[in-house]
């Protein structure tokens, strides 16, 4: 139990305190207090809590009643990291406006592909159209309905259409999940963020963006982003408009990508946050996002470009899970000082092979070999799955395509277990046609068990001669 240990001046960060009084200790017992009481979690679970409000009279009595087991948090509140209107920075820097457009050459997203914005809502309108889902509210309120305008325009960057009007977004054919965590005021509470978080992974968002945070958060909020990690969720988070290099949260939880702003010269804005804990910089001012010479800057702008470059990269080659994304996000990332990695252009990563094949990796060239020489074209055009097993149908078609003529055997396999009409039928007639493989019984291959580093010597020496 952690109550006890929590001090007057976070106390004053997360109460709503009455109209001023003459006497100084007038409405003191009358303050209204929300604390998170929560149980622990098996790591990748959701969390489980209940938000409890109370006053500083009955606040022994919760913590009285608070189990050994439980834990108690102050619900503290989030700011959105929006900065004032600065006029005259376009949608992006040059070099990365450019390498965004290759990038849409490749692909503009995907209808299968779903941005989870939690913020204060999405206002629908011809931007979005039908990709615009029902969403829901944790504030008791609509998620179609933005009483502040932030959300819609985090939104608008990461998925505005492509139709002239206002700004371009990322990804322009993704769909758009709202989840109202906020309403007029910006304010943010935990329990509505961590609610927000755990009801979009439900609902199978692919991407979850966070252009909010505080210099602190509970515990649950950390298990929830835990939750979405362990489902494979990609979790993108602004750093914060702090200007320094504390850390911010939720961007700087394991498995959030945290993104800083920069401006057209890449040089870090006076007021992002920064340092090795923020992973990746993005365009911090852009461009028309609601209207002709309208600006919007601040990392909440920063954070949902990124959102769209995860989503394009969803669409092209399939879900990577969170682990995967971040990497090959990072792997085309050009250095910069106040981040870990750098600032992304998105074009790149669709001029690799792969996405998720590191270049300084011991496997990388053996790859890059065996695309050039049609021995594969990977899992999805942009994935090779490097950690996958290998199956018996796979190792097949490896083998036929490397030693394999034109004239190759056209004679069907003996097993009861290889489809005719697939696509490793040929290469398993030509194994067994070589003397390579005598299958795994009289009548069976088994093409979808992996293959033990034994088979793969036998089947090489075989090969060899």
């Amino acid at each position: 139990m952690i109550g006890a240990a929590v001090s007057a001046a976070m106390i004053s960060l997360f109460v709503a305190s009455p109209a001023a009084a003459a006497d100084p200790n007038e409405g003191i017992g009358d303050l209204i207090i929300e604390v998170i009481i929560s149980e622990q979690v098996a790591p990748g679970e959701a969390p489980s809590f209940e938000v409890v409000e109370t006053d500083l009279d009955g606040l022994a009595a919760v913590l009285e009643e608070v189990e050994p087991d439980e834990r108690i948090e102050w619900n503290g509140t989030a700011s959105l990291t929006v900065q004032p209107d600065d006029p005259g920075f376009a949608y992006g820097a040059p070099a990365q406006r450019s390498s965004l457009e290759a990038a849409w050459d490749t692909t503009l997203g995907s209808e299968n592909v779903v941005i989870a914005v939690l913020d204060t809502g999405v206002t629908p309108g011809e931007e979005f159209g039908d990709r615009l889902l029902a969403g829901a509210s944790m504030i008791d309120a609509d998620p179609h309905v933005d009483p502040h305008g932030h959300g819609t325009s985090v939104a608008k960057v990461a998925a505005a259409a492509h139709n002239g009007v206002d700004g371009a977004g990322v990804c322009p054919e993704c769909r758009v999940l709202p989840v109202q965590v906020a309403g007029a005021n910006g304010g943010v509470s935990w329990s509505a963020a961590a609610e927000g978080i755990v009801w979009a992974v439900d609902q199978g968002a692919d991407v979850i963006n966070l252009s909010f945070g505080g210099t602190s958060t509970p515990s649950v909020v950390e298990e929830a982003i835990a939750y979405a990690v362990a489902n494979d969720i990609v979790v993108v988070a602004s750093a914060g408009n702090e200007g320094n290099d504390e850390l911010f949260y939720p961007a700087a939880l394991d498995g959030v990508i945290s993104v800083g702003a920069h401006n057209d010269s890449f040089d870090r804005y006076s007021w992002s946050s920064h340092g090795d804990w923020v992973d990746v910089a993005a365009p911090g001012c852009l461009y028309e996002l609601d209207g002709p010479d309208t600006y919007g800057c601040g990392t909440s702008f920063a954070s949902p470009w990124v959102s769209g470059v995860v989503g394009l990269l969803a669409a092209a080659g399939g879900p990577l899970g969170s682990e995967g994304t971040e990497q090959a996000i990072e792997s085309v990332a050009t250095s910069l000082s106040w981040v870990e990695t750098g600032w992304i252009a998105p074009g790149d990563l669709f001029d690799l092979p792969f996405v998720d094949v590191d270049p300084d990796s011991y496997y990388a060239q053996p790859v890059a070999w065996l695309v050039e020489n049609d021995i594969t074209t990977g899992t999805t055009p942009t994935t090779y799955e490097p950690d996958a097993p290998v199956t018996r149908a796979q190792l097949a078609t490896f083998l036929y395509r490397l030693d394999a003529d034109d004239a190759a055997t056209t004679s069907a396999s003996p097993f009861i277990d290889v489809d005719h009409t697939s696509y490793y039928a040929q290469p398993v007639a030509w194994l067994v046609e070589n003397d390579i493989t005598t299958g795994t019984t009289p009548t069976t291959y088994e093409p979808d068990a992996p293959v033990t580093r034994a088979q793969l010597a036998t089947f090489l020496y075989r090969l060899a001669g």
